[in-house]
């Protein structure tokens, strides 16, 4: 078993939030866990944190552990064939068997965007 950091890019205007939820409800965690089979992993990702519902990201850690022998580098492409339009993961690599995607943040950054003026101009 193979422990591998992935960072998720996502568009949350169609997520309930990040963390899975009820059933129903669809989330970045959940999709990702839907999918992980499909190359042989766990169907458990731990997030670096959380985010809202309609809240994007452009760089969300995820762990999760690979029994299969795809190579890393084929990891972002493997799951990307599999995930949705509005959620791709666009980097992996291994990591220690020990590393949790949370507790071994080193920092956060967030950006917030507040349009005061509606409508929102088309590409915001």
């Amino acid at each position: 078993m193979r422990r591998i950091l992935i960072l998720t890019e996502y568009d949350g205007t169609h997520f309930a939030g990040l963390q899975r939820q009820r059933t129903g409800l669809r989330t970045v965690q959940g999709e990702l866990e839907r999918v992980l089979p499909g190359i042989g992993a766990l169907p458990k990702a731990v997030a670096a944190g959380r985010t809202d519902a309609g809240v994007h990201a452009l760089a969300m850690p995820f762990h999760f552990d690979l029994g299969s022998r795809i190579p890393t580098e084929k990891i972002p492409q493997a799951l990307n064939r599999l995930l949705p339009e509005d959620l791709k993961v666009v980097a992996a690599r291994e990591v220690a068997p020990d590393f949790h995607a949370r507790k071994d943040a080193l920092w956060r950054a967030y950006l917030y965007r507040i349009l005061l003026r509606p409508p929102p101009p088309p590409l915001l």
